[in-house]
């Protein structure tokens, strides 16, 4: 019997140990600041993500730009923290909890979120809530967004298109003039806050109504009040103008009412307001108002009509979508934007961004380790994409080049090694590194590598113009001379010095910036950098993300033809004069004296 209970102890405790999530907590903490000193980096800061107990910690950690940090927890939250200062810019809490985190997506002004089957919209730098909407299926991916439309994956092997609501689209898109360095009129800049109230604006938060929005012409000249003092309104009739008090009302001629309690002032605009109603509608015009009380309770609630999404497009793939899809803005006036997707297998294919018709599709030599990343342009006509595949290779596609069933590859380089982390591109090369394979530089104009790592060091973090830094799998930060090797034969390279973080076990990749990122499961996030004072503001190490759109061609004029020339009329030869004189020809010149015979 002791025997049996105990076997039932223990099952039980086992299901609810498999019913609970697991995690493995960390108790990391800063650096000390003589450990940096040695290493010749500076803590620019430190902040601490609320976890939930030790079942809790860090999910996702997405460097978006220069400026912003989003971060989400297992529990469920989502916050946004300035990546200069480290300070928090606002926070959500997810309804569900402890579900797959999927990566967030931004535009110039937005940023959309997955959670379960949900899709939300926040103001990027509030945080306000824009709208929620419920997902015809569960996502499979995260989202990923443009000015217009915001593209997701569902079920696995279905891609969808939503355009946003008209009032969220971006027309003038502002970071233009801040990468430009142009300064922000900042009169013009309004609260989000404010934005969103206009969006949901209702007559009962409007000030003042102009009169030309009511319908005057059914109002008989004799209610009309106009002189010094009074505007231009119409007058209260009294009831003793009604021709009937038997419904349905009427007065001189204007439209039928049924009943006059619904009216508390037959003053234009015409106001319904019920005890039971906490909104209440303006009518131009008593024409307006439907002799059906259900229609009529559904004109006077005037809460905010729920915005969300449209569909614009819908496809569905052979095999499952792996991995987040990748927009490619087109770089002449000639290509279509497109959206890449990789599939499960070797497959990708390239999608219409309007229609979602297939542009480009082809497959790899091995099944894709990571996610296609790009575009990166490195020069006026090229727009490349980068992806590991599990044999070792790296490739290299001009994602606004190729066409049907034909891909156009720029090169392939044989790294080897399982390269199954994110390539990390910068503007002289690309990064890519994998478990138990180091960390390789490739050159983007050959393809051939020229640098690289330890096989044990096969995490990279960060990269600046001096240095490159590495995590080794003993938890120790590396740092590399960027470019000196010390086998040339193999491309090796030597750390030259070290640094102990094994508590910080969420690795953070930054592809964006030099700031050196370490994080752990107990919520601590420490934001390194080189002490030298020229990296003392971010510094952005990734090319350009999207070219600019093509200045429109001037219009070239075909050239008129020249007209063909006309030759002048010939002047009439004029009379000859019998009486006049003969002209005399002009005396011949001497002749030259005869030279005397030679003797």
């Amino acid at each position: 019997m002791r025997m049996f209970l105990l076997l039932a102890a223990l099952a039980t405790t086992s299901s609810v140990a498999l019913s609970q999530p697991t995690a493995t907590y960390s108790r990391a903490f800063p650096p000390s600041q003589e450990a940096l000193e040695r290493l010749n980096l500076k803590s620019d800061w430190t902040f601490y993500v609320p976890v939930s107990g030790q079942a809790d910690g860090l999910a996702k950690v997405q460097i978006l730009d220069e400026d912003q940090i989003a971060i989400q927890t297992k529990s469920g939250v989502l916050l946004l923290i300035d990546e200069g200062t480290g300070r928090q810019q606002w926070k959500f809490k997810y309804p569900g909890h402890f579900t797959s985190g999927y990566n967030v997506a931004v535009n110039a002004k937005y940023l959309f979120a997955v959670n379960v089957a949900k899709l939300y919209c926040f103001h990027r730098y509030s945080g306000l809530l824009e709208f929620e909407f419920d997902l015809p299926e569960a996502p499979s991916t995260g989202p990923l967004a443009d000015k217009s439309q915001v593209y997701i994956a569902l079920s696995g092997s279905k891609l969808m298109a939503f355009q946003l609501p008209l009032g969220l689209q971006i027309t003038n898109d502002p970071s233009a003039k801040k990468a430009s360095g142009a300064p922000l009129d900042n009169s013009k800049v309004r609260n989000a806050a404010d934005v969103v109230a206009d969006r949901y604006s209702t007559r009962t938060n409007v000030k003042s109504i102009p009169d030309d929005e009511f319908d005057r012409t059914t109002v008989p000249k004799a209610y009309l009040e106009t002189g010094s003092g009074a505007s231009s309104t119409a007058r209260s009739p009294s009831l003793s103008t009604l021709a009937s008090v038997v419904p349905p009302y009427t007065l001189h001629g204007l439209n039928k009412v049924e009943s006059l309690s619904m009216l508390p002032s037959l003053r234009q605009p015409y106001r319904l307001n019920p005890d039971y109603l906490t909104y209440n509608q303006y009518s131009p015009s008593i024409a307006v108002i439907p002799a059906s009380v259900a229609r009529l309770l559904e004109l006077t609630n005037l809460r905010p009509q729920v915005v969300k999404p449209e569909l614009a497009w819908s496809i569905g793939t052979s095999q499952k979508i792996d991995f987040d899809p990748i927009l490619v803005q087109s770089k002449s006036q000639l290509t279509t934007p497109r959206v890449w997707i990789t599939e499960t297998g070797k497959n990708f294919v390239a999608v219409s961004q309007q229609t979602g018709a297939r542009v480009v599709s082809g497959s790899f030599n091995a099944e894709p380790s990571g996610p296609l990343v790009g575009p990166f342009a490195f020069g006026k006509d090229s727009q490349l994409g980068f992806v590991t595949l599990t044999d070792g290779q790296l490739i290299s596609l001009d994602l606004a080049g190729g066409s049907s069933d034909i891909p156009k590859y720029e090169w392939k380089a044989n790294v080897g090694g399982l390269l199954n982390h994110t390539p990390l591109v910068t503007k002289d090369g690309v990064y890519v590194s994998g478990d138990h394979a180091g960390v390789a530089k490739v050159e983007v104009a050959s393809g051939d590598v020229t640098w690289r790592t330890e096989s044990t060091a096969d995490l990279m973090l960060a990269v600046n113009n001096e240095f490159v830094y590495v995590l080794n799998r003993r938890g120790e930060l590396l740092v590399y001379a960027k470019d000196r090797i010390h086998d040339t034969v193999t491309k090796r390279a030597k750390p030259l010095t070290s640094l102990s973080v094994a508590g910080f076990n969420v690795p953070i990749q930054n592809p964006t910036t030099d700031r050196i990122l370490l994080g752990a499961d107990n919520g601590l996030i420490v934001c390194l950098r080189d002490a030298g004072a020229k990296y003392a503001r971010p510094m952005r190490i990734s090319p350009v993300e999207r070219l600019p759109p093509p200045a429109p061609k001037p219009e070239v004029k075909p050239a008129e033809p020249a007209p063909t020339p006309v030759d002048p009329k010939p002047a009439d030869p004029k009379p000859v004069d019998p009486k006049a004189p003969k002209p005399v020809d002009p005396k011949p010149a001497d002749p030259k004296p005869p030279q005397p015979p030679k003797k």
